[in-house]
Parts: structure tokens; sequence; C-alpha cells
């Protein structure tokens, strides 16, 4: 794959792990589990960090691809953390909250290790 349709990608997954932090935000009001406060916390916070580290990439803040790739990586723990949130915090019994959470969190870690791993020479 040559350097611009690397850097295409590694935007594209950037961009789109921004729409899946937004989604983060606002799940639990639109799935309507915003009663849910161990659920609805955990949810808002990890949107935020995902959105911003994301909004980062995409925007050029990493000056270098190790910056880079580790933001990716960042980015990939907190999809794993949604996948297991559920189970650990105890809300797993509300389908809802916890299928979202195993959804958006493969697809999180999957836009970011994809960026990480396909960061090897450039850091945009």
């Amino acid at each position: 794959m040559d350097t611009t349709a690397k850097q295409h990608m590694i935007k594209s997954s950037d961009w789109g792990n921004v729409l899946l932090g937004l989604w983060l935000v606002i799940s639990p009001f639109v799935l309507n589990y915003s009663s849910l406060q161990t659920a609805k916390f955990n949810d808002i916070l990890l949107g935020v960090a995902v959105g911003l580290l994301a909004l980062a990439g995409a925007t050029g803040m990493w000056k270098g691809p190790k910056q880079f790739k580790a933001a990716g990586f960042v980015t990939a723990l907190l999809g794993a953390w949604l996948i297991v949130s559920a189970f650990v915090l105890g809300f797993a019994h509300e389908l809802r909250p916890m299928w979202n959470n195993v959804v958006v969190g493969i697809v999180v870690g999957v836009l970011a290790l994809s960026e990480a791993l396909g960061s090897t020479s450039t850091g945009t």
C-alpha cells in the first residue's frame, strides 16, 4: 500500500473512532439506559476519551510515529475495556448497554489497531 493510501486509511480510522466516541456519549440517552449510573458514566467517560484521542490523530496532533502508534494502542485498550466493562462493572444483565459496549468496543479496537499497526513510517 502506498503512503497516500495508508495515510487516508489511518485518517478514516481516526474519524470513525471520533464518531464512535460521540455515539458512546449519547448512547445512554438514545438507547434509554441513562438510569443505569455505572453504565452511563462508563460510556460517557470512554466516549470522551476515545473521541479526543481519535480527534487528536485525525487533526495531526501526534508529532511522530511513536506517539501516533501509542495513541492507537491506548485507544485499542479502551475498546477492550468497553468489551469487558459490562461484566466487570455488573451491568451485563442489561442487554442494551452490554451489547452496545461489546459491539462498539470491537469496532473501536479494530479501527485503533489498524491505525497503530499501519503507522510504521508516518505519523499522520
